[in-house]
């Protein structure tokens, strides 16, 4: 009974020890989940990104639709998160979290406890690897409290370390199963946790591709038997894993593909980016700023000599890993043979990835200099483009140098270590090492931002939307409009339950911002909004009143006490709106909608710029050409069915075939000729009343100049629309 006890308690008390730590690092974060603040909205750095896309999926599990359908941002195209690096498995975890906790609540359980399973996890795999309970212990808390994990508290995917070692501890198990059972059982164990990394972090599913690669070169190269006997005795197991991963993901993949496809054109190339966020030669041995005993010194010392230990920058992964890595430099011959074995294939990949963040070209003490590094292939390839931080690399290193480093110690620990007080004086050391390294106190700028509850209340019991708020901000990893910082704002959304214009995504098309950039009254705004804005917009009243009604913008809310305040007053009161009620330094007007529609009689240039979504030329004397392969139309109507899309086109592509999707939906395929044809759909199906999206979708482009002799026009164009006419 007492061994049954004393087996029960250590487990207990290890995760007892990892969550009480979570605490003393994160009381901040804690704090304002335990003590509540009424009319205020929480926001750690971008929580407020992945808190509004967690609660979105999971409204749309309890709808019975697809998880991943478009949320109702960035009006009138709507926002396609499939593709976003913004964890939308939170969703699922928040089927189980919302019944009981608020969603800034849950979101915070999620974060805190995912560091707490990065522990655990890295603990059960150190075992599995039969390191000594002391010595996983210590390396699970270096691997869970990783600089690389505190410096991105903000971005929070990046808390979610477990995925590693959970996989690898599935996978182990896999080979190491005797019987078929837990063969079948463990496979699905790694199945679900691939499916679940996908789910959490883009770049991680780059580098769990980049880390099988790794290995399967490895083997190839020195042990070729190993892998073909794995795969033999195994590869039945892998079909399954594969064909219930697939399963598992259909409903991503499914919007990943329409999300490729309406991504055609955009440019991912991010050369730039990469050069900035690439890591320096020594900065794995630069420490983090992050630290709570020597941070503020070190980010001093850091930046005097240039060493770039920047956010995206860091791959510090602490001094103890550090000595681990020293250890196997420096004193290789005293490492055994066995210990070699094990450690070898995980050094060839950590050496991989290291390389990998180091970014295209290499820098030292700071200083970019003419060598051309790998990461420089990754920038080549279509869609991994958008993995754009090299030193974000560095995440499958740590893990590894986690394990080689726990391998170290116990083979040290074999050799050197003959008594037990020796052996805990050692543990309680690297502890005390831990703390003074790795120890830190979350804490971000402005935490409580007053929400005008409400205002809120009053928009949601409104039946009639979208609702634009100022600041708003139409911001991807390139560009911007409106305020940079008003990113809390989408979280809103979900109280007031309407459309609105704000989002922060990942990549952007940039005529999505040319778009709002042009139009009269949301760009004259975004100009005021911004004080850098290059717009140069004057105040049109005609035309603003027509994207006011285009729009349906019945209600604004406008955040009082801004050096734009005023100034927006002027012009809403002057537009026809009236201040409706003010609430927590937030001010509601409204305007009567007329409910006018409006439909698309022509191409010419005369027409108003909301009618043109993204991919079409200027107009040229006899028509526009779109652009690349995806062109984008609006139109307003009061009726669900009964409108008429004709139009008149050509191609100078054979068989130019392509899809027409309204609001999102595919509805209609037709084939383009290179002779001048009519076309006539009546729309009597997957249209709204409001604002409706029509998306041709093509399947080839072409540059001119690449079919005609002597053609300069570098243009990729798909079709020539001479006319286009949506009518009732």
């Amino acid at each position: 009974m007492n061994f049954l006890k004393k087996k029960v308690s250590i487990p207990f008390l290890i995760l007892l020890s990892y969550t009480l730590l979570n605490y003393i690092f994160n009381f901040n974060i804690w704090h304002y989940s335990i003590f509540k603040v009424p009319n205020t909205l929480v926001v750690f750095g971008e929580w407020p990104v992945y808190e509004y896309v967690a609660e979105t999926v999971r409204l749309n599990i309890l709808s019975l639709r697809n998880p991943f359908n478009e949320a109702p941002l960035l009006f009138p195209f709507g926002w396609n998160f499939a593709l976003e690096d913004v964890a939308p498995i939170n969703g699922v975890y928040f089927l189980f979290l919302r019944p009981f906790f608020s969603v800034h609540d849950a979101f915070t359980i999620i974060v805190m406890f995912g560091i707490v399973a990065s522990c655990a996890f890295m603990y059960l795999l150190l075992r599995q690897f039969e390191i000594r309970r002391g010595i996983s212990y210590v390396l699970s808390l270096v691997y869970g409290y990783s600089p690389f994990v505190v410096a991105r508290l903000g971005h929070p995917t990046y808390t979610a370390l477990y995925l590693f070692p959970a996989i690898a501890f599935f996978f182990i198990s896999v080979l190491r199963s005797k019987t078929k059972k837990f063969i079948v059982i463990n496979s699905f164990g790694l199945t679900i946790s691939v499916a679940v990394l996908v789910l959490t972090n883009l770049y991680f599913t780059v580098m769990l591709a980049l880390m099988v690669s790794f290995f399967l070169s490895y083997y190839l190269i020195s042990n070729k038997n190993v892998l073909t006997s794995f795969i033999k005795s195994r590869y039945q197991y892998l079909l399954i894993i594969l064909f219930l991963g697939l399963i598992l993901l259909y409903p991503w993949i499914i919007k990943v593909y329409r999300s490729l496809l309406l991504s055609q054109g955009i440019d991912f190339h991010f050369s730039k980016d990469s050069i900035q966020f690439s890591s320096d030669l020594i900065g794995i041995f630069t420490p983090a700023t992050t630290g709570l005993v020597f941070g503020k010194f070190l980010e001093y010392m850091s930046s005097i000599l240039a060493l770039r230990p920047a956010f995206e920058n860091l791959v510090y992964p602490g001094i103890i890993i550090l000595l681990g890595v020293l250890y196997v430099i420096f004193f290789n011959k005293k490492i055994s043979l066995k210990i070699k074995r094990k450690i070898n294939p995980m050094l060839f990949v950590i050496l991989c990835f290291w390389i990998l963040t180091l970014g295209p070209k290499l820098h030292i003490f700071g200083h970019e200099t003419f060598i051309v590094l790998p990461f420089k292939i990754l920038n080549s390839i279509p869609y991994v483009q958008l993995a754009r931080s090299p030193a974000r690399f560095i995440v499958p290193a740590i893990f590894l140098m986690t394990i080689v480093t726990a391998l170290l110690a116990q083979d040290f620990a074999d050799k050197k270590v003959k008594d037990r007080l020796t052996y805990f004086t050692l543990c309680i050391l690297a502890i005390f090492i831990f703390l003074i390294d790795q120890s830190y106190t979350a804490s971000f700028g402005q935490v409580l931002q007053p929400i005008p509850q409400k205002i809120y209340d009053r928009l949601e019991s409104s039946p009639t939307g979208p609702v634009m708020e100022i600041p708003f901000v139409i911001r991807d990893g390139l560009q911007y409009i409106g305020d940079f910082n008003a990113v809390s704002s989408l979280r809103t959304q979900l109280i007031y339950k309407k459309p609105k214009f704000s989002v922060y995504a990942g990549r952007l098309n940039p005529a999505v911002f040319d778009y709002y950039r042009n139009d009269a009254f949301i760009g004259y705004l975004a100009q005021l909004i911004d004080p850098s804005s290059q717009s140069n917009l004057t105040l049109d009243r005609d035309k603003m009143l027509d994207s006011i009604e285009f729009f349906g913008l019945e209600n604004i809310v406008l955040k009082q006490k801004e050096p734009y305040s005023e100034a927006i007053n002027d012009i809403l009161i002057s537009l026809g709106y009236e201040l409706s009620i003010n609430d927590n330094g937030y001010s509601l007007y409204n305007r009567m909608i007329k409910r006018q529609e409006f439909y698309l009689d022509e191409l010419s240039s005369s027409q108003r710029q909301f009618y043109f979504g993204y991919g079409w030329a200027p107009y040229e004397p006899e028509g526009r050409w779109t652009l690349d392969k995806v062109a984008t139309i609006f139109f307003k109507t009061n009726r669900k069915a009964g409108i008429n899309l004709d139009f008149e086109a050509n191609t100078i592509v054979d068989n130019q075939q392509a899809t027409i999707n309204i609001n999102g939906l595919p509805t209609y395929n037709l084939n383009f000729d290179k002779e001048r044809k009519k076309y006539h759909f009546s729309l009597q199906q997957n249209l709204k009343v409001g604002v409706n999206r029509i998306t041709f979708i093509f399947e080839k482009n072409v540059r001119p100049s690449n079919i005609y002799k002597d053609n300069q026009d570098n243009r990729n164009l798909a079709v020539f629309f001479s006319k286009l006419s949506i009518k009732k």
